[in-house]
């Protein structure tokens, strides 16, 4: 099995390759669907969720770095016309077939990341 494993990583260039996934929602959502995505702790939705305090979560604090909105140093926001997209390099990027400002961003409330 070991043998196996490292010859199928000898045949895999990972300066060229890219872990990202791509998810393109464009044609899975129609107008007036409810969204939520959760990308890690960061949960974006295009409604409000009703006593999110009392569900554990809080509203996400998101910088605005000239167009371009970051959250907690990792996830990227990109607004674009009718669609918003979102970039995090574990979880990949999603094309979200939405305005910007008919999204709610919110996260778990206290998250912290995992120390040994």
């Amino acid at each position: 099995m070991q043998i196996a494993l490292e010859k199928s990583l000898s045949q895999v260039n990972f300066l060229l390759s890219s872990i990202i996934e791509k998810y393109d929602l464009t044609s899975q959502v129609k107008e007036g669907d409810r969204i939520l995505i959760r990308q890690g702790d960061l949960i974006v939705c295009n409604y409000t969720i009703e006593n999110y305090r009392k569900r554990g979560l809080r509203r996400a604090f998101l910088n605005d770095n000239n167009g371009i909105l970051n959250f907690a140093g990792s996830h990227f926001i990109i607004p674009e016309g009718k669609k918003t997209v979102l970039i995090h390099n574990e979880h990949g990027m999603v094309i979200i077939p939405e305005k910007f400002e008919n999204l709610r961003f919110y996260t778990i409330n206290n998250v912290v990341d995992w120390k040994k």
